[in-house]
């Protein structure tokens, strides 16, 4: 399997944070190719994926309080992880991208140096939450707790 050269980012002086970046970048292909070569889309426990159950109000309530840390506004669910810096960053989302394939689920995240933030809706059913992104949620956290 082929990659594309990839372009080196400004160089730091020891050349340790742009190898390390490098490798992520490299494994972070491989992994997307690989769960990309699957069809159709599998959950983890290795059946197809139903489509994604809107949420109403009522079901919301009753669920936010077991998201520690995630907030709902604006028909997202969101919330921010800290980290010592921005490599650190980068690992803890690369590691979650063949997952976010595998349960096809794309969440917006902002990487801020030691911060990662994650926005989950789902705009193929009009931007609204759903039990998807709630199970997109856990796992994160559940990532999160794992290397705290």
């Amino acid at each position: 399997m082929g990659h594309a050269p990839v372009a080196s980012p400004v160089a730091d002086p020891t050349g340790a944070v742009t190898s390390v970046v490098l490798d992520l970048v490299r494994t972070m292909r491989v992994l997307v190719e690989d769960v990309r070569g699957q069809a159709p889309t599998f959950s983890p426990g290795g059946t197809t994926l139903d489509k994604p159950k809107i949420l109403t109000a009522k079901e919301l309530r009753g669920i936010m309080p077991r998201l520690a840390g995630w907030k709902l506004a604006q028909q997202k669910l969101s919330r921010t992880f800290e980290f010592q810096d921005f490599v650190q960053s980068l690992s803890f989302v690369n590691s979650l991208v063949a997952y976010f394939e595998t349960v096809d689920h794309h969440p917006d995240v902002r990487i801020a140096y030691g911060e990662v933030t994650f926005e989950l809706t789902r705009y193929d059913v009009g931007g609204k939450v759903t039990d998807r992104d709630v199970e997109v949620a856990k796992k994160i956290s559940s990532e999160y707790r794992a290397r705290s």
